[in-house]
């Protein structure tokens, strides 16, 4: 039976705890290692340790507050220019823009899948 399931779970204790029973657990994540291999490495050497998907979005984060307060420094004038249609900055996770109408952020999750591999149980993104 397939098992699905939000990136709550795209975590290390979900390999180590869940192990060969894992295998077949598909979630949506907004990032995987895979997707910024540059980014990937130069964290993981800086930081001595594996990078998530919550350090990727973060990243992200800070980098498009940084740019839309430099241009407008207020609150409401942060809201106005992250909604605008012309604003997007790139981060770890790609290209950053938000929907003018929604204030959601463009963009399509990475589908991750558990799979065996030689070194053990991983989190592998589906094509």
């Amino acid at each position: 039976m397939p098992l699905f399931s939000s990136p709550t779970l795209y975590n290390i204790r979900t390999l180590e705890d869940g192990g060969k029973n894992a295998q077949g657990l598909t979630l949506a994540a907004p990032w995987h290692p895979s997707v910024n291999q540059t980014f990937a490495n130069l964290m993981q050497e800086q930081w001595r340790g594996p990078v998530s998907w919550r350090t990727a979005t973060s990243f992200d984060a800070t980098r498009v507050i940084i740019a839309g307060l430099r241009e407008n420094p207020q609150r409401q004038g942060l809201q106005s220019r992250l909604r605008s249609a012309n604003f997007h900055q790139t981060g770890a996770t790609g290209k950053i823009s938000f929907d003018p109408n929604t204030g959601d952020r463009i963009g399509q999750p990475v589908l991750i899948q558990v799979r065996s591999t030689p070194s053990g149980e991983q989190f592998v993104p589906l094509p």
